[in-house]
């Protein structure tokens, strides 16, 4: 349970939608094609800047598939997303096991498919800090965790493609690609590249930015 907690808090921390770094790098691997040019990548970091101080409220259903050599097909759950600022997120996997984390003014809670409410630890509430922090915009310069650059896809759209720059996200994730909605800047899809040659893919659909958000969905 530890490790699979370990995941989601990584998930939602990606969640905050690539993170602006204002200096280019350029991996080892990268297409010439696929490089920005100085001023298409500054439009872009703006642009991601922009959509995250504008973020008061967003919700969104997703699908996550997880491949491993472990399962014979991907592993698939569905969920749903909600984020109000300055402080509140809920993170609920609906099918095929209920699992809700919820973080609420610096606190945070575990629900899990028997209605258990287990007590938080140091561990779960520092990540929820720091992603809280992510998604509220608060780590937007200096993010200590991930280097970013952005590139073109190959549908001529972004990807902000993260390296773990974290010793603990390290041992879990070597890559993380998400795809920015072309408008709204968000995430669109997250492909998670795990140190052991696992993947886990997230796609969100039904994005609702700065529709009203009930309190009682953080409780």
């Amino acid at each position: 349970m530890q490790k699979m907690i370990i995941h989601i808090l990584c998930l939602i921390t990606i969640v905050a939608f690539a993170v602006p770094v204002f200096a280019q790098t350029v991996a080892a691997d990268a297409q010439a094609d696929k490089i920005l040019t100085e001023e298409e990548y500054k439009s872009v970091a703006d642009k991601v800047v922009l959509a995250h101080s504008n973020l008061l409220c967003l919700q969104a259903d997703f699908v996550q598939e997880r491949t491993s050599a472990v399962f014979a097909e991907p592993v698939v759950q569905k969920g749903k997303m909600y984020f109000k600022s300055p402080d509140k997120l809920r993170w609920e996997y609906t099918e095929p096991q209920p699992i809700i984390i919820i973080f609420n003014q610096g606190k945070s809670l575990l629900k899990t498919a028997t209605g258990q409410v287990d007590a938080p630890n140091k561990m779960i509430d520092e990540l929820g800090k720091m992603i809280i922090s992510t998604v509220n915009g608060d780590n937007f310069i200096d993010n200590k965790n991930f280097t970013l650059e952005y590139i073109k896809n190959e549908n001529g759209g972004i990807d902000a493609v993260l390296t773990p720059k974290s010793r603990k996200i390290k041992a879990l994730y070597g890559k993380i690609v998400v795809r920015l909605d072309a408008e709204s800047f968000l995430a669109d899809e997250v492909v998670m590249e795990e140190a052991n040659g696992d993947s886990t893919k997230i796609m969100f659909t039904n994005e609702k930015v700065n529709t009203e958000i009930l309190d009682d969905v953080f409780n």
